[in-house]
């Protein structure tokens, strides 16, 4: 159409539409059907890019603006502070002037920049105060959200000069996308008016001229795709370069061209009659649904949200980063053909976060540099792939599980490593004069194993002519179960003492017989071990035999802690006697080590006092158990009397139920009720221990016939049941004729308001027809004055005389004043035949009162029927 310029471009979803144009309000039908189907292919091409499966996706569009109404300022709106008056032309020679109030957003006279918002009232706008300019309108999207066009409506003269900014660091820095400009060499002259080639630079945008009515509502639209048109790029790189905002601002930079007229000059400001800003969350092509926020404590009333509902393995508000367990490869944005997907990290199950590192995704040839963080179960290594230093590969495990690694047994000072070991066999590295699985035990002929010893062990230096071959020992040094022995008696000490905490608490348990002469037995077999254990010890030969002495008294402990036990121990003595005895096996563990290890100190008085102390208790301990004796005894008396009682209450109880259980099931009989329930006499009798036939027979369920008395119960139940669906078969049929009629009346409540508005219609039409009549008329009389008063001067040229005459003569006037007559009486005649919509009303309300009074009563025969059924 002549009234836009149009350039075709690609919007976010990549359908051609018309973009970058001003348009005026278009009434052609045409024009209106073109648009309708432009905007279902739009619709049907969006539809197809929800999959995000095959590529980049995107989410639905929608106006940024609703909910953001706080968000929206403006630099400059009249009436703030105070009314304000604003004159337009009206008519050819007439001006029209309004007042703008904005002092309550809300009065019939203001103007503020809400009143651009899509539910404004149609008769509201935003208004500029007078002579100012520039004027910027801000739009504060507060996060990133992709712009896929911008739509402002102007009402009044269009600005004649306008930038469109963005930015995209919060207001921070702003950038301009668009110039538009109806002369872009002056408004702007240090910008291009061609295309650009690059995605960095912009350009100026022509605006067509506006039509001779520079008053006439207009159309703005901005594109941000539409301009890189040249510039050879993928749809989605120039999504991600030109489309993403956090922030839209529009500068009105010239005021329009207004006509000039005789007397006083027309106000010269802006006024925006709409804003739309249509978008959706900005999602690098990696989500087609935008979410409310999950940190926000309050319900969404945007009508586009602005987090991502990320796929392809991306998280963050915009999808601008790979989820936490995906950074095998590096973060990028979907493409047509390509999702990007983020690959999920190799870690082995030992780690459940990764980063992407660049130097390691390089030197694998770009194929994966996801790093683990934090490995689990004792692995290393950029993929958990290897075992932490001082552990060793499980042979009998895979890498993936968590048995994959066990630790090292070597001992750090005889280990050439520390305490590191072969990594696949676990294998301990001793140093030179070091040996043992372990790596533990100096070899023969050295001693004093040492961490800051090269060698581990010193040669010893004993004189070859008085010692044994081979061997020597360095007496500070001890082995290390040595000093666990003190410890291991003292828990025996302890284990003893709650023992006889315990004994104390219960009052001691009738059945033990501890006699003193065993203790003295133990002590002095004790005391023999000591005497018989003369260090240094002089042959391996008295080792055995000591270790025989040790069974033998291992022997007399074990049987005294078999008298030692109760005839019913409680779990609670038995769990402390269970561990008396894991901590004499311990003991007996010790001596075997040091056995083993040619140990020749001991001291064993330390041990001596704590059993001589043990004793002591358990003496006491003994007589407090034996002093509880009585009370046991009584305790046991009464509970056989108490369970003697219950065995009489018992059997007394069980004859009485037995009693009430044969009377229970011989009644009720219920032979006689089922008579009147099914209107027939039984043949067998029904009692709650005996009732092996139905209560009712089948014959019995027949529904009894309209008006005739019902013999049973049954047969009144269903004739209730049959009267029940006849009464909802009717009131069904009743409320499909009542929704008939009601939607009768609808149609012709709608058929009224029809006429009633094309009445209206009309006659506001004659009303404005005959106003314009009227002013053309006076204007012609004025006219015809002057020009009387022209010809009629002395001072007019004869021959202007003549020619004026002449085109008079030729104007093709009315027949007359009746033919003007007759006009206006054809016009009258046409209003006369349109109907009277006040008397239609009329004529209808009678009938609407009628179809109401038949609703009512429909309803109440409903309820009357309805509660008659239940009686």
């Amino acid at each position: 159409p002549d009234s836009q310029s149009q350039v075709n471009g690609i919007t976010a979803s990549g359908s051609a539409v018309n973009t970058g144009f001003v348009s005026q309000d278009l009434k052609e039908p045409s024009m209106k059907t073109l648009t309708f189907l432009l905007v279902a292919a739009l619709a049907a091409i969006c539809g197809g890019q929800q999959d995000c499966s095959r590529g980049a996706c995107y989410p639905p569009l929608g106006d940024l603006l609703i909910g953001r109404e706080r968000q929206l300022i403006a630099s400059s709106t009249c009436g703030l502070y105070g009314t304000e008056v604003y004159c337009t032309p009206f008519g050819q020679f007439k001006m029209k002037c309004c007042p703008c109030d904005s002092q309550n957003p809300a009065g019939p006279h203001a103007h503020t920049i809400q009143n651009v918002l899509p539910y404004a009232t149609a008769e509201k706008w935003w208004q500029s105060k007078k002579d100012v300019s520039p004027v910027t309108l801000q739009l504060d999207l507060q996060q990133m959200f992709h712009v896929d066009n911008v739509m402002l409506s102007f009402k009044g003269p269009r600005p004649d000069a306008l930038v469109i900014e963005r930015t995209k660091d919060f207001g921070r820095t702003w950038q301009p996308t668009l110039y538009m400009a109806t002369d872009c060499s002056s408004a702007f002259p240090w910008v291009t008016t061609g295309m650009p080639r690059n995605l960095d630079n912009t350009y100026c945008y022509t605006l067509p001229t506006t039509s001779p009515n520079t008053y006439q509502d207009q159309r703005v639209y901005y594109h941000p795709l539409h301009q890189y048109t040249n510039v050879n790029h993928p749809r989605e790189h120039k999504i991600e370069e030109v489309s993403g905002f956090t922030g839209l601002r529009v500068n009105l930079t010239q005021f329009g061209n207004v006509p000039r007229l005789p007397g006083r000059s027309p106000s010269r400001f802006y006024a925006l009659k709409e804003l739309k800003v249509m978008g959706s969350c900005f999602c690098h092509g990696h989500a087609n649904r935008c979410l409310p926020d999950p940190n926000s404590n309050y319900l969404p009333t945007e009508q586009i949200n602005g987090v991502c509902e990320c796929q392809h393995n991306t998280a963050g508000p915009n999808c601008e980063r790979c989820d936490d367990f995906y950074n095998d490869l590096p973060w990028r944005p979907a493409e047509r053909d390509n999702t990007h997907t983020c690959k999920r990290c190799e870690c082995n199950n030992h780690a459940t976060r990764c980063h992407f590192d660049q130097e390691v995704y390089e030197l694998s040839s770009r194929r994966s540099g996801g790093v683990c963080d934090g490995c689990l179960h004792n692995t290393a290594g950029p993929q958990c792939e290897r075992c932490a230093p001082n552990y060793y590969r499980n042979p009998r495990s895979t890498m993936q599980r968590p048995d994959a690694c066990l630790p090292c047994q070597c001992e750090g000072a005889g280990s050439v490593s520390g305490r590191q070991c072969d990594p696949v066999t676990g294998q301990c590295i001793c140093k030179a004069n070091v040996e043992g699985a372990r790596c533990d035990r100096c070899k023969a002929g050295y001693y004093g194993l040492n961490a800051a010893n090269s060698l581990g062990c010193s040669a010893c230096q004993c004189d070859s002519r008085g010692t044994v071959p081979g061997v020597c020992d360095d007496c500070p040094s001890c082995p290390s179960c040595f000093f666990t022995l003190d410890a291991g008696l003292q828990n025996l000490t302890r284990d003893t003492d709650r023992l006889a905490s315990r004994l104390d608490t219960q009052g001691g348990t009738p059945g033990m017989d501890i006699p003193a002469t065993r203790f003295g037995r133990l002590e002095n077999i004790l005391w023999q071990i000591n005497n018989a254990l003369q260090l240094p010890t002089p042959s391996e030969t008295e080792l055995v035999n000591n270790m025989e002495k040790l069974l033998k008294l291992q022997a007399i402990l074990m049987t005294l802690n078999t008298n030692m036990k109760t005839t019913d121990p409680t779990p609670e003595m038995q769990r402390e006697l269970d561990e008396l005895q894991a901590q004499l096996a311990k003991i007996q563990l010790i001596y075997n080590t040091k056995k083993n290890a040619s140990f020749s100190d001991s001291n064993y008085a330390g041990a001596l006092a704590a059993i001589r102390d043990a004793y002591n208790k358990s003496v006491q301990a003994e007589e407090r158990a034996v002093a509880t004796g009585e009370t046991v005894n009584k305790s046991a008396g009464i509970r056989d009397d108490i369970m003697n009682r219950t065995d009489r209450f018992l059997s007394a109880n069980i004859k009485s139920l037995q009693t009430l259980g044969d009377s229970l099931g011989t009644w009720p009989n219920l032979t006689s009720a089922a008579a009147q329930i099914c209107g027939r006499n039984r043949t067998s009798p029904c009692t709650p221990k005996d009732c092996a036939d139905d209560l009712c027979p089948a014959d019995a369920a027949a529904p009894c016939a309209q008006g005739e008395l019902c013999a049973s119960a049954v047969s009144q139940a269903n004739r209730t049941k049959q009267d029940t669906d006849d009464v909802k078969m009717k009131l069904q049929q009743l409320n499909d004729n009542i929704t008939q009629t009601y939607t009768q009346i609808q149609d012709t409540q709608d058929t009224i308001g029809r006429v009633r508005l094309s009445t209206d219609e009309l006659a506001n039409r004659i009303l404005v027809t005959r106003d314009d009549l009227d002013y053309e008329l006076k204007d012609m009389k004025d006219f015809v004055k002057k020009l009387k008063e022209y010809l009629s001067s002395p001072f007019t040229d004869p021959a202007e005389v003549q020619r004026i005459s002449e085109a008079v003569l030729g104007l093709k006037l009315p027949e007359g004043a009746d033919s003007l007559r007759r006009k206006l009486q054809e016009l009258q005649d046409l209003a006369s035949k349109l109907p009277n919509s006040s008397k239609v009303l009329e004529e209808a309300e009678p009938k609407l009162d009628q179809a109401r009074r038949l609703l009512k009563d429909a309803e109440k025969v409903r309820v009357d029927h309805v509660a008659g059924s239940w009686y």
